[in-house]
């Protein structure tokens, strides 16, 4: 590869390619949207149960979790980034009847703070999206069987 200097080009530019070799400098906006041919997967990341569960929203987008005991709290996620789509995939132990609380930026709305299928290996589902400006998981919950 030889030396590339680069004399132009904005804060709203890119530097695209046709191809062939050829280099130029584009805004963002002309360039086309990504399109996926085949299922594109995010793999699970499987949190720790604990008083206090922990999550790293760098790592994936899907979350798992198996209770083990009731009174824990899913913490606020570190890492987020405006916009992002958290997904939890939490399980009770074969036991069952444990209680798991949400931390404070989980906001479920007028419903409040959702009630988890208590059955042996019985599953929920959270589903939240950040919001950056008023730094809150918008949280929608899907009560399992």
């Amino acid at each position: 590869i030889a030396n590339i200097h680069i004399d132009s080009g904005s804060a709203n530019n890119v530097l695209s390619t046709n191809g062939s070799g050829t280099l130029s400098w584009v805004t963002r906006a002309t360039l086309a949207q990504n399109t996926f041919t085949a299922q594109q997967v995010i793999t699970p990341v499987s949190l720790t149960d604990g008083s206090t569960i922990a999550v790293d929203a760098t790592l994936s987008n899907n979350f798992k979790l198996i209770l083990t005991a009731s009174g824990h709290t899913l913490s606020n996620p570190t890492g987020l980034v405006n916009g992002q789509v958290l997904n939890f995939f939490i399980k009770q132990g074969a036991a069952g009847s444990m209680t798991l609380t949400f931390d404070t930026m989980y906001d479920f709305g007028a419903a409040g703070a959702p009630v988890q299928i208590t059955t042996s290996n019985g599953r929920d589902c959270v589903t939240c999206y950040y919001d950056a400006t008023d730094n809150i998981l918008i949280s929608n919950f899907r009560k399992g069987s």
